[in-house]
């Protein structure tokens, strides 16, 4: 269960299935009659780069996966897109850091220790790491 919940394979459902949920319930891409798509991991990382002004990066990915014209994806729709993918990535993080922390409670070896993590999700998703950092801090 916590592969799911914070594998790189999983990530981009996550946030689709929340995206669906918003625009069924009328606050995401109002006006639209369906919409059809996959959100991917990828597009998380790409929309949570994405620190313009007008998050044009994250109104170009909406418009690629949803098949949106650009000048249709409000600002407000970007920023709802923005901050479900940041919620999820924290908390696939803080998920992988308490993980992790479980580990070394158990072991109890809580200080001088490497933790090697590889990754996709790891790597790329912006703040993904200074997450897990923190996490783990805050933990110990």
């Amino acid at each position: 269960l916590l592969e799911k919940m914070v594998s790189g394979m999983y990530l981009g459902w996550i946030v689709n299935n929340v995206l669906f949920d918003l625009f069924q319930k009328g606050k995401l891409f109002v006006g639209r009659p369906s919409l059809t798509g996959e959100w991917q991991t990828a597009d998380i990382s790409s929309v949570l780069g994405d620190n313009s002004a007008d998050l044009l990066q994250v109104g170009l990915d909406v418009s690629r996966v949803y098949g949106i014209d650009l000048a249709q994806v409000s600002k407000d729709d970007r920023l709802l897109v923005k901050g479900v993918s940041q919620r999820v990535a924290v908390r696939a993080a803080r998920l992988c850091a308490t993980a992790i922390a479980g580990v070394l409670h158990h072991i109890s070896r809580l200080r001088d220790v490497v933790v090697a993590v590889d990754g996709s999700v790891f790597e790329k998703i912006p703040g993904f790491k200074t997450k897990m950092d923190e996490t783990i801090k805050e933990l110990f």
